[in-house]
């Protein structure tokens, strides 16, 4: 009788389970974070697991970071509204994530313009915001985002490191870019060129 050696691959037992995988991180998480803007703890805010019979049947998105934080964020299919802000700012890495006002440029209606400058690391994050307010963000869907062509999420809050909820603009340390933000009731817009392919546009 010969016999032939029982050779048993991994193929199918390493096969990863991504939505298995994300269960066991959502779950494990830890303490989700509480912002108290009065002292009713009614009137308290989180980004953890939504909790109450209200929030049967909404849609969610969940969002793990490297560290295993957890965020839950309401999905709201709403129309962008152009007259819901009287202005924008644009905050980042640059401005110590504080608001630096951008112009509405002559002409074009529901279009916004800021300039920035690259520091020594080659990268500068940014997010918008609503009149000039922390509370009402518009950020990519993609986390620390390069490209132009994504999502516009917001105005929200977003909460844990600003850089996850910003784009990324990469560049020579000192060179400037434009940056715009157009709004109108189709869409929302965010692009940035440099100051020499801005002039020649």
């Amino acid at each position: 009788l010969s016999g032939k050696e029982n050779v048993c691959t991994s193929r199918d037992t390493t096969k990863k389970d991504y939505r298995s995988l994300m269960m066991q991180k959502i779950m494990q998480a830890g303490a989700p974070e509480i912002i108290k803007g009065s002292h009713n703890p009614e009137d308290w805010e989180s980004n953890g697991a939504p909790l109450g019979e209200d929030k049967i049947g909404k849609l969610y998105e969940v969002e793990v970071d490297l560290s295993g934080k957890v965020v839950w964020r309401e999905v709201v299919d709403t129309p962008p509204d152009p007259k819901a802000h009287e202005r924008f700012g644009i905050a980042g890495s640059f401005n110590s994530w504080s608001s630096s006002p951008m112009a509405e440029v002559p002409g074009l209606h529901g279009l916004f313009a800021a300039e920035i400058t690259i520091g020594e690391s080659g990268a500068e994050y940014f997010y918008i915001l609503g009149d000039e307010d922390v509370g009402q963000v518009y950020y990519p869907a993609l986390p620390r985002c390069t490209r132009k062509l994504v999502d516009v999420r917001g105005p929200t809050t977003v909460l844990g490191n600003p850089e996850e909820h910003a784009w990324c603009i990469h560049g020579q340390p000192g060179s400037r870019f434009r940056v715009e933000f157009q709004i109108t009731k189709r869409s929302v817009l965010v692009t940035w060129l440099r100051i020499a392919e801005a002039l020649q546009a």
